[in-house]
């Protein structure tokens, strides 16, 4: 089937899923009949069906013409649809149809424009109270497109995880980024550039997670027990690294974080946990040479090339 059949018909599905969804939900406050109601809930669930079930396995075809272009303008229609969702469910149902799409634009992980369509989505979710977006939307694209998950999400991530507009959204900001390194590291179809990717963001996630360890907002069990075990994901994923991602001033300050908030939990699992975790910075995570040092360390002039003095 044409590519332009598919994915042009993707924002009229659901467009028609939301208007459902929403007749549903007045026919639920008016005390419609059960009977008729059910067969609205029926075919609401027949259109998730088809665009998670039969829709999201559609692959475009390398002699399809104009697909970037195709794809892309299917891309900002399901966002747009997205930015309107009518509840959770809906965002989902929007969430695969985008990947649906987004997987059909050649080289999407170097296309600027797809990893600008998820950082805009990012920040309207991480700072927008209004907002219509939910956290599957991200979930989604780690679990089907690692490679891309890696080289969009895990800079804005890393932002939301500092400036989220609520506690709930910086947590998960950094259960989302843990589960990039944590999960994706190990997808063995991971791409080379999404590998270089999370090596070169390293420091800065390692920031982050400090950041957050240390944040007054997240300070509640639920919130601090999220970051602690982020953490161990993260350091999990540094000590794998066999060349070393960071620096010894980012594990120091990793672990003086974390040492304090594993001070401040009450449940005994958890302190042993960060104990655990603050010996595993200490004496099993690589290190990187800082580029200063190895800098001030090419420059010194070895004792064989000194010149020597000549008599006179």
């Amino acid at each position: 089937m044409p590519i332009e059949a598919v994915l042009g018909s993707i924002a009229p599905i659901l467009r028609y899923r939301k208007v459902l969804a929403k007749n549903i939900q007045s026919s639920t406050s008016s005390g419609q009949s059960k009977k008729a109601l059910d067969e609205k809930n029926a075919i609401l669930d027949k259109l998730s069906m088809l665009l998670k079930d039969r829709v999201s396995k559609y692959r475009c075809r390398s002699e399809d013409s104009d697909v970037s272009e195709v794809a892309m303008k299917a891309s900002s229609e399901i966002c747009e649809e997205m930015k309107r969702s009518v509840n959770s469910a809906d965002c989902s149902c929007c969430s695969i149809a985008l990947i649906t799409s987004v997987r059909c634009i050649p080289n999407s992980e170097e296309n600027e424009e797809v990893k600008d369509i998820y950082i805009r989505l990012i920040n309207d979710w991480a700072t927008r109270k209004a907002s219509k977006i939910h956290s599957c939307v991200f979930e989604d694209l780690i679990k089907r497109m690692p490679s891309l998950a890696s080289v969009a999400l895990i800079t804005p991530l890393s932002e939301a995880s500092q400036t989220g507009h609520s506690a709930f959204i910086k947590c998960e900001s950094v259960r989302l980024l843990a589960s990039i390194f944590h999960g994706c590291s190990t997808d063995e179809t991971l791409s080379d550039k999404a590998r270089s990717i999370m090596k070169q963001s390293s420091s800065n996630a390692a920031k982050s997670l400090s950041e957050a360890l240390a944040d007054p907002s997240l300070q509640k069990a639920k919130h601090r027990d999220e970051v602690l075990h982020a953490t161990k994901h993260f350091v999990n994923f540094a000590k794998d690294q066999k060349d070393g991602v960071l620096t010894e001033s980012d594990l120091s300050s990793l672990r003086e974080s974390l040492s304090a908030a594993g001070k401040k939990c009450k449940s005994k699992g958890m302190k042993q946990m960060c104990k655990k975790v603050c010996e595993v910075i200490s004496d099993d995570v690589p290190r990187r040479t800082d580029d200063k040092a190895k800098r001030s360390k090419s420059a010194k002039t070895p004792k064989s090339a000194k010149k020597r003095k000549t008599k006179k």
